[in-house]
Parts: structure tokens; sequence; C-alpha cells
């Protein structure tokens, strides 16, 4: 207006002037080139991590308006305006660590301290998580002081002081220098064995793992790891935990005690294996002439080729988990494999594989107590049936009737099937409490060998344990 003569504040009750704006002060949402020049196509000088402070002259931008000419720290260069804005960004933190944490100048231990947070205050953090440090503000104001805090998570794991029989629990203790929002995995580990489990942000980073059942005496290592994720993930870092439970005495039901005579007395061997709840099988595995343990855990088995415990030598899945399962050799190669019944029907298998049956016939009734053995010692176990005192015994793998009746001890008995006298031809026997009565010959008649061993509540087992040919007793407790 003063060019056309008219003074607008000349006589004016009051004049307010707007400052000519000289500087802009910006914040980066993300990280973010600082490049040489307006444009994608020039080099970048440095990326600047989220929430970097740069300044700028007023209207120092191109001709497009998309790029804009800023000062940060001693760098001067262009950035894009979208990414860009007057306030920063940030994610609102708890403190969880009980003692509180330190922020410090510079993202060391050795770094001065700006401030100290109390648990349950709060920080802002500015930048993800990096080399276990977290940049902050004190504050949620533009501008407020900044600095680091450590972000290494702690993990602290407690652990009863013995166990006997069955599995502990174990409490585990997360904490960290913003565990307000803890989420993550925790895995537990001891006898080569883990368990995991999920920690909720809602657990106040505490967790309780139960352990899988522990098999063997002595002192064991109890391993925790802790792997945070979702939003704990951009803050906290991964945490292991060590500690030792004392196992102490053996664990009932696993404890197998084998004889090589059929006699009263002490077991030859001794040893673990497996777990109490187990359904446990005999057979030679290997074919090296003794017989070892295998266990079933639904149609999962287990089989060992000695008699000292440890770990399995073969894992395979086989039938169905409702199965009743039986062991023979039933192609004669020297080797034992498995055969499940389902009502009177039959499915062999000639390997310890898995897969398909190799043989499927059928054989007796439904109701039927079905025993194994090779009864005219031709090398190859076929099936043979017990209904109350009578015996069906069948000399091949096929439905049809059986080669061989007779009629042997008591309803009540307990039979068991063996080659008693190494002759090559299994033969049953009787258990009466501690007491058994065994016969060398699949006819009517008396015992042939009678005597005791182990206690009336023990699961027993057949087997040749020795290699000499002859089947003899082992006991489960």
């Amino acid at each position: 207006m003063r060019e056309h003569g008219a003074d607008l504040t000349a006589g004016a009750t009051s004049v307010s002037a707007k400052p000519t704006v000289r500087a802009c002060t910006y914040y980066n949402n993300v990280n973010l080139n600082l490049r040489s020049g307006p444009g994608t196509g020039y080099s970048s000088l440095a990326v600047l991590p989220a929430n970097t402070r740069m300044t700028s002259t007023a209207g120092d931008a191109d001709d497009t308006g998309l790029w804009v000419r800023v000062t940060a720290g001693s760098r001067t260069g262009w950035v894009s305006n979208t990414y860009i804005g007057p306030t920063w960004t940030y994610t609102t933190r708890t403190v969880g660590a009980a003692g509180g944490v330190n922020v410090r100048k510079s993202p060391s231990t050795g770094s001065s301290v700006i401030a100290t947070r109390g648990q349950g205050e709060r920080l802002y953090q500015l930048r993800p998580a990096q080399d276990g440090w977290m940049y902050v503000a004190l504050n949620a104001a533009t501008g407020s002081t900044t600095g680091y805090v450590a972000t290494s998570t702690a993990l602290g794991l407690s652990v009863p002081a013995a166990v006997t029989t069955k599995a502990p629990t174990v409490t585990v203790t997360v904490s960290s220098a913003t565990t307000g929002a803890s989420t993550g995995t925790l895995r537990a580990t001891v006898d080569g064995k883990t368990v995991t489990t999920t920690l909720a942000a809602s657990a106040g980073g505490r967790a309780t793992i139960t352990l899988p059942r522990l098999t063997t005496a002595g002192k064991r290592t109890v391993t925790v790891t802790y792997t945070p994720s979702g939003a704990a993930a951009s803050y906290q870092s991964a945490a292991t935990a060590r500690a030792t439970l004392s196992v102490s005495g053996r664990i009932p039901g696993r404890t197998y005690h084998l004889s090589n005579a059929l006699r009263a007395g002490e077991a030859d061997v001794t040893f673990d294996y497996g777990l109490p709840e187990d359904v446990v099988l005999v057979g030679d595995w290997d074919g090296d002439g003794e017989d070892t343990l295998a266990v079933r855990r639904g149609n999962t088995y287990y089989l060992t080729n000695g008699t000292t415990g440890g770990d399995a030598d073969v894992v395979f899945t086989y039938g169905r988990p409702g199965d009743v399962v039986l062991v023979g050799d039933w192609d004669g190669d020297g080797k034992d494999s498995l055969a499940v019944r389902r009502g009177k029907q039959y499915f062999l298998t000639n390997g310890t594989t898995g897969g398909e049956a190799d043989t499927t016939f059928y054989y007796g009734t439904s109701g039927d107590v079905v025993l194994v053995g090779d009864w005219d010692g031709d090398g190859k176990d076929t099936l043979g049936v017990r209904r109350g005192k009578q015996y069906l015994l069948a000399n091949t793998t096929r439905g049809g009737e059986a080669d061989t009746t007779f009629y042997y001890g008591r309803a009540g008995d307990v039979v068991l099937v063996g080659d008693w006298d190494g002759d090559g031809e299994d033969t049953l026997g009787m258990r009466r409490g501690t007491e058994f009565l065994v016969t060398n010959t699949s006819a009517n008649g008396a015992a042939e060998v009678t005597f005791r061993y182990g206690r009336a509540g023990d699961a027993v087992l057949v087997g040749d344990w020795d290699g000499d040919r002859k089947d003899t007793l082992g006991v489960r407790r």
C-alpha cells in the first residue's frame, strides 16, 4: 500500500508486526539419507537415525518443494520433506527393573548418568534398540533431554533344591530396563529335552515352566532362554540363564533287573531306561543274539541295542496308538520286529523303519489272549492264543486251524513264553506271585522247572539277555 501512497501504520492504535522466520527445526520419523543434492540420484552423505535434530533456513528448499536443505550436527545436505516434521515420534515405555535404570549421555556404561528413572516411571523411546542400548527422551515434549538406557535382558532362574520322582516346577523371572510390555518365548532344556512357553505382556515378566520328567540321578543343568517378540523385540535382547538341579535315587517304574539263569537270587544286570509310563517290549532288534528293550509311546517306538540305559538307538512309528503290539521274528532273519493286532486281524512288519505291513491275516477270535513264539523250532515266530487253560498254537502266520492244542496251568496264571532250555522251540511258563513254573514242551503235564524271582508287584519280562540261546527273566520296578 505504501507504493500507492497509503501508510497503514500512521495513526494506528497498535501495530503487531509478524517476525520473519529465519530458521526451522525438524526431526525425521525414520532412518533417513542425508544427500548431497535434492534428489535420490545424489549420493548419501550419511544415514540419519530416527529423531535426529536438524535445522534449516526458512525457504531453503528446491524448486519442487519436495527436498529441504538441512544441517544435522556438522553435516549439511538435503532430505526428503516426506519424512520430516517439527515434532519427534516416540513409544512410551514403563521402567520394569526393581532398582530403576540409569539414563546415560552416550551408549556406554562408562558414560555419565544424566538422570535415573525408578520402577514404574516412564521413558520415551525414540529409536529401535541397537547393540544393547535404547535412545530415549526423559519427557514426551519435543526437544526434551535425551540419553541412552541399557536394554540387555537379565534372566533370573529359580529351581527346587532337589527332586526325586517327578518333574519339578521351574519359576523363571525376566527383568530388563523396560519390562512393562515384555513378550517373548521361554525355552527350558534339561537332559536334552526342551519345553516352551510364551511370556505374555500381562505376566509382568514372570512365567512358570514345568520341566520334562528327569530320568537320571545326579546333578542336572537346567537352561532357560528368553527370546523377545512383538514390541519387546525392538528394545530387548535375548538372554540365557542356567541353574543346577539335584536328582536323587532311581525313578520308580524305569529300572530293570535282568537275570541270566532260571533261579532265585540277585539280578545279573541292573539299569534304567525310558519313562515309568512307557509300554515296554523285548526283542533282538539288531540280530546279535541278545534281547534288549524298546519302549512304546503312542505309535512311536524307541529301541535300544544294549542293556546299559542311555538314548534309543532306533526311533520309528508304526500302526495306531490304540493297537495291541506284538514282537517276533516273522521272517526268520534273526531280527525281531513288530506286529499290531486289531480285533482278530494282524499286521506284521519285517523291519524297524515304520511304513506299511508286510503280512496281514486273521487268526483266532477277538477275545483271545495272544502269545508269540517259535513253537516248532523253524526260526520263525508265529502266534498262539489262550482261552482259559487251553492253548492253540499255529506254526505259520496265516489264518486257519491251530497246529497244536493243549492245556497247561491254571486259568488265573500269568503266562510267559520263552525258549527255557535252548532247543530252539518256545514253550510256556506260568507266574503265580513270585513263583514261576516252566515247561519245555507244548503239551499237557507238570512244570519241569520251578523257582522264585523278584517281588509280587514286579512287571516281568522274558529275554535272552546274554546271548546263550536260553531265555530267562527280568523285572521292571
